[in-house]
């Protein structure tokens, strides 16, 4: 077994806890007397993100790995699972209304966020890998939004920033080479 398969399977499980936090509390985001749309438009983006970032991950099966470059890397769905289930909840039946949970709990999910950009930046370095566009920019890119939806309790802010991030991430999803990741 290679360092690559090793790792591999600790991130797989992180990430399948948090496709697994968020796909359980579908259900209850989108229930129509509890729904508030800018968070279900959320809830499916962190979805597309995991899913981006666990595919990402076979891009480090040549790296070289240490102690610290994996502790980097695991960070990575930890810190996602962490803003899932600052998103969701442990207990998302027990949300009375979306919006009203997603406000007060926006500074904490967009904050972590940025925590997890800065993080997807160092992690390439310590793994030995050279960093590349797609290693910094993407990254980068999300921080600026993150920090607006920390900044600001606009309902309209958060529209545009929910439907920016699905369409970018729904543009990686269908037009990137991720075959050749």
């Amino acid at each position: 077994m290679t360092h690559f398969e090793y790792i591999s399977v600790a991130l797989s499980l992180v990430f399948a806890l948090v496709l697994s936090r968020l796909l359980g509390a579908v259900p209850s985001a989108l229930q129509p007397d509890r729904r508030y749309w800018i968070h279900a438009v959320w809830v499916f983006n962190m979805l597309g993100l995991a899913t981006l970032s666990w595919w990402a991950t076979w891009g480090a099966r040549t790296a070289s790995w240490t102690a610290l470059a994996f502790l980097l890397n695991l960070a990575i769905p930890g810190i996602m699972y962490v803003r899932s289930t600052i998103l969701v909840t442990t207990d998302p039946s027990a949300v009375s209304s979306w919006r009203t949970h997603f406000y007060e709990s926006r500074v904490r999910f967009f904050g972590v966020g940025v925590l997890g950009c800065a993080n997807s930046i160092a992690a390439p370095l310590v793994k030995g890998t050279h960093w590349s566009a797609d290693s910094v920019l993407v990254p980068a890119a999300f921080a600026l939004p993150l920090l607006v939806g920390m900044a600001s309790d606009r309902e309209w802010v958060h529209a545009a920033l929910s439907v920016g991030g699905a369409i970018v991430i729904l543009g990686v999803l269908l037009f990137s080479n991720m075959a050749a990741a």
